[in-house]
């Protein structure tokens, strides 16, 4: 009965991560509030890459 749940567990886990549409990749901050403060967005379905901040994201690398 535990590895039957263990295997559910993992493929839930796993299937969730394979048919994620967003990936959020955040980043370092230098300076407080300042510009270059927030995170990187991915589309793994068509591949544009977003950078969002506190107020806005703008997309740096159009999908090919």
């Amino acid at each position: 009965m535990k590895n039957f749940f263990l295997v559910l567990t993992v493929f839930l886990f796993s299937s969730t991560l394979l048919f994620a549409e967003y990936r959020l990749e955040p980043v370092n901050c230098t300076l407080k509030k300042k510009s270059n403060c927030g995170a990187y967005l991915y589309n793994s379905n068509t591949g544009a890459t977003y950078f969002c901040d506190s107020e806005k994201c703008t997309e740096i690398m159009p999908a090919l």
